[in-house]
């Protein structure tokens, strides 16, 4: 992807007029428009743009299934199986 400096400071989409200040938001808007890639939530049917806004909903959103998951992989860790010697 080519990134084009509009007016010295703005980035423009190589795709349509849209301007953007940080070539992270380019790049997640490229992502989401142009490419139709999306990160989805794997506790309900919305998806994201970005990793991070993924991570930030499944806290604010999914608190209690996020506990549960943390509460069984730690109880599959803690019965380990004896070694034969």
């Amino acid at each position: 992807m080519q990134i084009f400096l509009f007016a010295g400071r703005k980035l423009k989409c190589p795709f349509c007029e849209r301007l953007y200040g940080y070539e992270t938001n380019l790049r997640a808007h490229v992502r989401q428009r142009h490419q139709g890639i999306r990160v989805p939530c794997p506790y309900c049917s919305r998806t994201f743009t970005r990793n991070n806004t993924v991570r930030r909903h499944i806290a604010r959103e999914h608190k209690d299934e996020l506990e549960d998951t943390k509460m069984f992989e730690q109880s599959n860790h803690s019965d380990t199986v004896p070694r034969c010697q």
